[in-house]
């Protein structure tokens, strides 16, 4: 319900401003969260994504969209190709990483969501024991990505510690919200 109220205004904001690219918007998949996963030496991303339904006019699909390779461009370009629809960033809110990874892989990870086009440098970032099982525990009212947004924002002071424009210039000191599943629902450890 919020996630189909959320989406609507969107899109009826975007009209309203006279987009020029509003017909692109319509044939692409709005990006809410994106995770990172190590498979052994490969590198695996997961999108997930909300694009306007073909059946419903006011309505949208969620989709799990994923990737891997050796590389993270490896990885996203396996995403890409498996899209006939374009990806858009603007409205990705979570980052989700899975705890595996090493110091300079996190950096590596951190410096490549600065560099996709469109990305809010504001986006949460989060770790986790389980991205696949983190993606895949959505409920039907609201996206992981809106979910994690909302648990993160509810924590309390320290809410703006843990925004990728700030664990870009991170310490060894700075340690990532940890967000995980229990009886299907999104917990803040």
């Amino acid at each position: 319900m919020k996630k189909t109220a959320i989406i609507s205004i969107l899109i009826s904001l975007i009209s309203l401003c006279g987009c020029a690219g509003y017909r692109e918007i319509q044939r692409g998949y709005f990006v809410t969260a994106i995770g990172f996963t190590k498979q052994s030496n490969d590198f695996g991303i997961v999108l997930e994504t909300l694009s306007p339904s073909d059946t419903e006019p006011s309505g949208e699909k969620s989709n799990i969209i994923s990737g891997s390779g050796k590389t993270l461009d490896a990885a996203y370009g396996e995403v890409n190709q498996s899209l006939t629809k374009s990806l858009y960033f603007e409205h990705c809110g979570a980052i989700v990483v899975s705890r595996d990874f090493t110091e300079s892989e996190m950096s590596e990870i951190f410096d490549f969501c600065t560099n996709l086009y469109t990305l809010n440098i504001d986006a949460y970032v989060a770790q986790t024991d389980d991205v696949t099982a983190l993606f895949e525990s959505k409920t039907a009212d609201e996206s992981v990505g809106y979910s994690i947004i909302g648990l993160i924002k509810n924590a309390g002071n320290n809410t703006f510690s843990n925004q990728l424009y700030q664990i870009k210039r991170r310490d060894a000191q700075t340690v990532l919200p940890t967000v995980s599943v229990q009886n299907n629902t999104l917990v803040l450890e």
